[in-house]
């Protein structure tokens, strides 16, 4: 940080502290209001008062026009531990959250909670992991291998899951509005591993109910970012936002995704075995899960 010598003027003792670009360094606007009660408050603004953008552009207009600001992120209790955050609401502040050196990115996928590793085999999977990790740059080396093994298999899997689902949905339409969504998480699922694996899609392995397995896993995961799903809200804000939903629900699922994976990837479970990646079989599979089915939903 550029620095100047300080004299007792206090107009000069400010102009000291600048940023490597010359410009002074500022505190970042903003509050967190009271503990517990604040972060509440401020869950059901984001959920259900204001929403998620007029949330955000409130507290801009409360801070001067500010787009770097403090505020609080749901869920909030009991689910987080600390709402606290520090956010980018612009275009060119955004950068910063690129520089691995400013930021680490431990545990923040899902923003100010981290699933249970229970829903993962017991491990952090790559996307909860900072750069910094050693276990970060090695999952990411296996990674890139595996996709870059199988790009020229995307474009045909896409063509024949994709050629089902509007096949289905013509099919469909004689006998009145087709779910479109349904179909595509249904094929979208089948593409992914198709892509990925080659082999048995898992609608074939499983059954019909394969994607139903993979959404389940993903929503006790994922339920404390859900909204107006549920109804009343105030039921929805306890059994959604409040606590979270046990592992134990999704077990059984979530075994029966890990040994499809663990057959459909074999192949490729056995090559980096050979390689010496530094990631053991286990870790590596359900990496694969993750991975596999955060692509097949949310792309």
């Amino acid at each position: 940080m550029t620095s100047k010598v300080a004299n007792s003027s206090g107009s000069d003792n400010a102009e000291a502290k600048l940023s490597p670009s010359g410009l002074p360094v500022r505190e970042v606007p903003g509050g967190y209001g009271v503990p517990f009660l604040s972060p509440l408050r401020d869950r059901l603004d984001y959920y259900y008062f204001q929403g998620a953008e007029e949330y955000f552009r409130s507290r801009i207009a409360r801070n001067g026009g500010a787009t770097v600001l403090r505020v609080n992120m749901p869920p909030g209790p009991f689910i987080t531990a600390d709402s606290r955050v520090v956010a980018f609401l612009d275009a060119r502040s955004f950068s910063v959250l690129l520089d691995d050196a400013k930021v680490d990115k431990t545990d923040t996928l899902d923003g100010t909670f981290m699933p249970s590793v229970a829903l993962f085999g017991g491990y952090r999977p790559l996307a909860f992991l900072d750069a910094a990790d050693p276990r970060h740059a090695a999952l990411k080396r296996v990674m890139i291998s595996l996709a870059a093994a199988r790009m020229h298999h995307v474009a045909p899997a896409f063509r024949t899951a994709f050629g089902a689902v509007f096949d289905a949905a013509d099919a469909g339409l004689g006998d009145g509005p087709v779910q479109f969504n349904k179909l595509n998480e249904h094929h979208m699922f089948d593409f992914t591993c198709s892509a990925l694996f080659g082999g048995t899609p898992p609608s074939k392995a499983m059954g019909d109910g394969a994607v139903t397995k993979a959404i389940k896993w993903l929503g006790v995961q994922l339920h404390p970012l859900a909204s107006k799903i549920i109804k009343p809200w105030l039921l929805e804000d306890l059994l959604l936002h409040t606590f979270r939903l046990p592992p134990l629900l999704v077990r059984r699922d979530y075994a029966d995704l890990t040994a499809y994976f663990a057959e459909a990837a074999a192949g490729f479970l056995n090559d980096a075995d050979k390689a010496q990646s530094g990631i053991s079989r286990d870790e590596l599979l359900h990496n694969i899960v993750f991975t596999a089915i955060f692509n097949a939903s949310g792309g």
